[in-house]
């Protein structure tokens, strides 16, 4: 794992997660290949902690969860994917970036799994629109003037 203002990578092989919490309250993960459990118990760790203080401070937020380079994880990722835990009172509500019939479908299979409405849109663009749009539905401020930059895997051939 590494950490360089604000970015988080984990790799797993030739699987890679990058967190950008560079634009608070918005919170941009990005997911390079198939999902691993390993991947997903990292991100549930690091969320765990990222909620714990958040809540302490009273800060909400919004995730954007960019999956243009993800490959439809397996079933047993996806089971570990449904216990993930975003408390309403911090995570206000997650967007998942999934421009692929096979990742909706993943999405989907998720939705019904956990009973949670989980959103989908095709480009971070629209990704984007949207958080901007459940700020102002919730009355959070957002980040100042920013560009998500996509994150590029830190290995160039994912």
């Amino acid at each position: 794992m590494t950490s360089k203002r604000s970015i988080i990578r984990h790799t797993d092989g030739d699987r890679e997660l990058v967190i950008d919490t560079r634009h608070l309250p918005l919170v941009v993960t990005t997911w390079f290949a198939a999902p691993s459990v390993e991947l997903v118990e990292f991100y549930d760790r690091w969320l765990r902690r990222f909620v714990e203080t958040s809540s302490l401070s009273g800060r909400r937020v919004v995730l954007l969860d960019d999956a243009t380079r993800a490959e439809r994880p397996n079933p047993q990722v996806r089971g570990r994917m449904a216990k993930l835990e975003c408390p309403p009172a911090v995570v206000v509500a997650r967007v998942i970036v999934a421009p692929t019939a096979a990742l909706r479908g993943a999405v989907t299979a998720l939705t019904w799994s956990t009973g949670k409405q989980l959103p989908t849109v095709d480009t971070i663009e629209t990704g984007v629109n949207e958080c901007l749009q459940i700020f102002s539905d919730n009355q959070i401020v957002p980040p100042r003037k920013f560009e998500i930059e996509p994150a590029q895997p830190s290995n160039p051939s994912r």
